[in-house]
């Protein structure tokens, strides 16, 4: 084998031993039972708290909504072009939704869940994601990942 050979096996595995070290985690936290069930069409459902007030918004090419209550603001992105939560700033983790891949991100304004893929591989010419943030007003980031662990795809 040739030294240049060697030298991109090595790259490859080290770049894939990178992506195997990401923090992940299991998400385990308690629902409340006064929380309301809420469903975006039929694509996708998830509990929330009940004081939650749906507001009037519309997407351009997606399925967006938003709720809001005076501790949190709840929004969601179902489509091709979500918000990957990618940018600087935000701490993550990968976790496993539904059975989905979904990373969650947070600083101290704000925490996120996206999932890069609701549809497990390329059946569509194009990759279906969600992103749900809820921005902090005085609740603490666990209920965004409470919210996010009840999340539900198909009808």
């Amino acid at each position: 084998m040739s030294v240049l050979r060697l030298s991109i096996l090595l790259s490859v595995a080290s770049v894939l031993g990178c992506a195997e070290s990401v923090p992940t985690k299991d998400l385990a936290h308690e629902i409340p039972t006064d929380w309301e069930t809420i469903k975006a069409d039929n694509y996708f459902r998830f509990r929330a708290p009940s004081d939650l007030q749906k507001q009037d918004v519309q997407g351009v090419d997606s399925l967006v909504g938003e709720f809001v209550s005076p501790t949190l603001t709840l929004s969601f992105d179902y489509g091709a072009y979500s918000d990957p939560l990618g940018r600087e700033g935000l701490d993550g983790f990968w976790t496993t939704i539904d059975g989905r891949r979904a990373r969650i991100a947070r600083n101290e304004e704000l925490i996120g869940v996206h999932f890069p893929d609701v549809n497990g591989g390329p059946k569509q010419p194009m990759t279906t994601k969600l992103t749900m943030i809820v921005k902090l007003n005085g609740a603490p980031p666990e209920i965004g990942e409470t919210i996010f662990q009840t999340i539900e795809f198909g009808e």
